[in-house]
């Protein structure tokens, strides 16, 4: 695993909802998502600290010396990461399950894996990346690889992952607050899956359309999100925007949200 170095100490804590147990935000793409918590959720008070990969640290010397003292000042200087591009090939990154998952774009800077909001949500097996990184935990009780979040470039296309039949698609509101575009497919022949895309512009897919795997556009690009995300700590500046990415078998039911709708 090549992980990258935080860029700063510390996660943006977006407050959305309160409830007794913390912050929690929701994301709805039907009806039956209604109270299960958002895919971009920010850690809540309660939640365990986040483990940031320390800086490095630089330490420059002056000396100055007289007849009587000597003088040593040191600082500490945060790395910069440097922006990079991995050609994809639209190859498979992923696999939940024997379900094989594509890269959505020729190019990526990225991919920082982190839990889903979502109980029946596989756990990804990582395959073919060169720069990946297993996120901080955000409290959820999942795996902690079964959501990615993939950076790439605003403008470069999003292409299926997998075959399949588009089974909703549209804009939904993130975080109470912001619209956002989604799409979710079912996988060709299993029959209660199904594969979520969220965080990108120009929705080019509607309901019961069949795609093909690296072959369907499903979206004209990326789109940046108006606050600080937490594979943001991982790249470049200024942050690219990121395509999250998970799969779910819907067989199996998600414990009750101890949140709500917005």
């Amino acid at each position: 695993m090549a992980a990258r170095p935080a860029r700063v100490a510390g996660l943006l804590v977006l407050v959305v909802l309160t409830t007794a147990c913390g912050t929690v935000s929701v994301e709805v793409t039907s009806e039956t998502d209604v109270g299960k918590v958002g895919v971009e959720t920010t850690l809540a008070p309660d939640d365990p600290p986040v483990t940031q990969t320390a800086p490095a640290t630089t330490t420059s010397t002056t000396t100055s010396t007289t007849s009587t003292s000597t003088t040593t000042t040191a600082s500490t200087v945060a790395p910069t990461i440097p922006l990079e591009y991995h050609d994809t090939g639209y190859a498979v990154f992923a696999l939940a399950g024997d379900l094989e998952v594509r890269m959505p774009v020729s190019r990526y800077e990225t991919v920082g894996f982190h839990e889903s909001g979502h109980d029946g949500a596989f756990q990804l097996e990582v395959v073919n990346l060169d720069d990946w990184t297993t996120l901080a935990s955000r409290g959820r009780g999942t795996g902690s690889r079964t959501a990615a979040d993939i950076v790439t470039r605003a403008d470069e296309p999003v292409m299926a992952p997998i075959d399949g039949t588009v089974i909703r698609a549209g804009s939904y509101t993130l975080y109470c607050d912001h619209t956002d575009n989604f799409v979710v497919i079912e996988p060709s022949g299993r029959s209660g899956w199904e594969l979520k895309i969220f965080h990108f512009s120009g929705l080019q897919v509607g309901v019961g359309d069949e795609v093909i795997a690296s072959d369907t556009m499903i979206a004209t690009g990326g789109r940046i999100l108006p606050f600080v995300s937490q594979v943001d700590e991982f790249t470049a500046e200024p942050s690219n925007p990121h395509v999250h990415i998970e799969v779910i078998d819907t067989s199996i039911p998600d414990r009750p949200s101890s949140g709500g709708g917005c």
